[in-house]
């Protein structure tokens, strides 16, 4: 099976000055988020002069990575504060392509109240 869906239970942030990946890439933050099984999926958000990086699809190891731009940090941290459920899909066979976070369906207008 190339995809796994998994549902996200439990996420943290970590910032630093700088990581380095191992393949060249650069990132200033990750946030690590894990489902109730033990899978472990890394959003890594790079700095804009960072070279590309590929994600991950480590489904038997259960691990995954994704990779996005920094500027899309607020768009995730977003979606796991506010929205639920909130799915991360890996693909073990084309992660650059299928890799994403997802949420799940919600009722249209259903809206947010706002302090």
């Amino acid at each position: 099976m190339p995809q796994k869906w998994l549902p996200i239970e439990t996420y943290s942030v970590v910032f630093r000055r700088e990581f380095n990946l191992g393949d060249g890439g650069k990132a200033s933050a990750l946030i690590v988020c894990r489902d109730s099984t033990g899978f472990r999926v890394q959003l890594v958000f790079l700095h804009p002069d960072s070279a590309p990086v590929d994600n991950i699809a480590e489904i038997n190891e259960k691990f995954g990575r994704i990779c996005f731009s920094s500027d899309q940090y607020l768009w995730c941290i977003d979606l796991l504060r506010n929205e639920k459920p909130v799915y991360i899909v890996l693909d073990d066979e084309r992660p650059n392509l299928h890799n994403r976070l997802y949420t799940g369906e919600e009722p249209v207008g259903e809206g947010e109240i706002s302090g």
